[in-house]
């Protein structure tokens, strides 16, 4: 019968790092410690002995050590020189290999994530996550990529996009996305499993947070809603309704991609959401700059019930928390948003 030998497990290089550390500040402080009660020196003496001893300079001692401090200091010798070496020789190994880098990398990544708020966290970077971190930093929207492939994530860091390692349904991988601080997470991983339980974690951490999730297969849909999905996109059935309009309703079709995506036209398809500090609110329509002077035409308004206006009329009051429908130009659509906020 084959004996199943478990292999030990590889350091990682923070826990190498924070070793060597360590060793070092464990070589000080107990040299320090030991001077002091062995020999009644002060701080600085001891502290001054501890380094010299460890670094086998050959300096002058601070005053003739007793019998016992003589033997501390052989010991503290053996054991510091052998500590300090090691600690030396592993971060000198890891500058050659670049890991003293990755950490330091990967710590700058951890401050920028910190100070992010109402951001985006996408979990996976496959063909249909890296379209929506494309489209999201197209518009300059704050977002966060958590993905279990190693090199993908060094891929995005490299081009600036932040990205977490990790798998996106561990809730403390969540948190150092700062999920409590985002404003919407986007789970398309591999599988709908994986997707559901993205969706559960995240709605537990964020009972506010606007999530989208994909999903593969027609039963999973109503799963994902039950559990906490605000929205559910299901690729296969997108593709088979646009494929239905393309033949039906050429013309339509193809005016609400190149609005959607903005590369064929200069005209945009827009949700805009009124702050309580914006001059539109409490106003009527027809009172607003909107159509007057921007030349922007509001196709709906989602009320902050819920409740979807269509068409709506000129004497529609606009409050805030309101979401405008807006179709028009970029330029002009940058000027509403900046109005409504």
């Amino acid at each position: 019968m084959k004996r199943y030998v478990r292999k030990p497990r590889t350091r990682t290089p923070e826990e190498r790092f924070a070793f060597a550390i360590a060793g070092v500040a464990f070589v000080l402080s107990g040299g320090v410690i030991g001077y002091a009660l062995l020999e009644g020196y002060t701080f600085l003496e001891a502290l001054y002995m501890t380094i010299i001893t460890v670094a086998t300079v050959g300096f002058a001692e601070v005053r003739p050590l007793s019998p016992v401090g003589r033997l501390f200091t052989s010991g503290l010798i053996i054991l510091g020189v052998g500590f300090v070496a090691y600690s030396f020789g592993t971060l000198l190994e890891m500058m050659v290999e670049g890991g003293l880098q990755d950490i330091l990398g990967r710590r700058r990544v951890e401050k920028e994530i910190r100070k992010l708020k109402d951001h985006y966290v996408v979990c996976g970077f496959g063909r249909m996550g890296s379209v929506v971190v494309e489209e999201l930093l197209k518009r300059d929207m704050h977002c966060i990529v958590i993905e279990s492939d190693q090199s993908k994530v060094q891929d995005m860091l490299d081009q600036g996009i932040l990205a977490i390692h990790g798998d996106a349904g561990d809730e403390a991988v969540l948190k150092k996305a700062c999920i409590e601080e985002a404003r919407g997470l986007v789970a398309v991983a591999a599988s709908d499993a994986q997707n559901l339980f993205i969706t559960i974690t995240a709605r537990s951490l964020n009972k506010e947070l606007f999530i989208t999730s994909r999903a593969e297969s027609k039963g999973t849909v109503q799963k994902m809603l039950q559990v906490g999905a605000n929205k559910v996109v299901s690729p296969y059935m997108i593709g088979a309704y646009r494929l239905v309009s393309t033949i039906l309703k050429p013309a339509v079709t193809h005016f609400i991609e190149m609005s959607s995506i903005e590369r064929e036209m200069d005209v945009r398809l827009e949700e805009i959401r009124v702050a309580e500090s914006s001059r539109l609110d409490g106003k009527l329509l027809r009172e607003t700059p909107i159509r007057s002077e921007l030349g922007i035409i509001v196709i709906g308004i989602e009320k902050r019930g819920g409740e979807m206006l269509f068409n709506p009329p000129s004497d529609q009051v606009i409050e805030s928390g309101d979401k405008l429908i807006t179709i028009g130009n970029v330029k002009q659509t940058d000027q509403l948003i900046k109005m409504a906020t």
